[in-house]
């Protein structure tokens, strides 16, 4: 008995080195483009609540990160479909244009890590959206970064040497800071 009970302490500590000389194990992603929310529900990799919660948060960062355009042939110079935009216009009679929404690509790396993105039918470097959990709706959009993205957009298109005229220049809290002529 004494033999059975050493070889166990000796296979549990044996077995616990082998544990902890592993490498820790890496988390499996698993990614998914769904075009709609019910398509999301019925792959089941979401519940119903996480799939909704996708679609809504994804849509909002699509607002929160997508240029804008005041005429729809600029928009789909760059994008290989544009839409109308429904953010909030500065003249609420002019239509604007946004790159068409493709759909929500889902991550899904534990239960508590689930995060959805929207993604653009075409794309641009100057055009990129955060994540957003899907365990909670977090639909809210924020003009700031409706004008930061649209601010980054326009400073993409400018061409190469309107760019480093303004490298020289320096944004404070009260305004554009011209460096001294010389």
């Amino acid at each position: 008995m004494r033999c059975s009970q050493a070889a166990t302490r000796h296979a549990i500590l044996v077995l616990s080195g082998l544990v902890l000389v592993s490498p820790p194990l890496q988390a499996e992603v698993r990614t998914k483009l769904y075009i709609t929310s019910r398509a999301c529900q019925a792959d089941s990799l979401l519940s119903p609540e996480e799939c909704q919660n996708a679609f809504a948060n994804a849509e909002a960062e699509y607002y929160d990160g997508a240029p804008v355009f005041g005429v729809k042939d600029e928009c789909e110079r760059v994008f290989r479909r544009c839409v109308i935009s429904f953010a909030e216009p500065p003249d609420p009679k002019a239509p604007r244009y946004a790159p068409a929404l493709k759909g929500v690509q889902v991550s899904v790396s534990s239960v508590q890590d689930r995060t959805a993105v929207p993604v653009l039918d075409g794309s641009h470097p100057a055009v990129s959206f955060g994540r957003r959990t899907v365990l909670e709706r977090q639909d809210y959009r924020s003009t700031v970064k409706q004008e930061d993205a649209q601010a980054r957009w326009a400073a993409a298109q400018r061409p190469p040497e309107q760019s480093r005229a303004a490298e020289g220049t320096t944004w404070t809290l009260r305004g554009r800071v011209d460096p001294p002529a010389h």
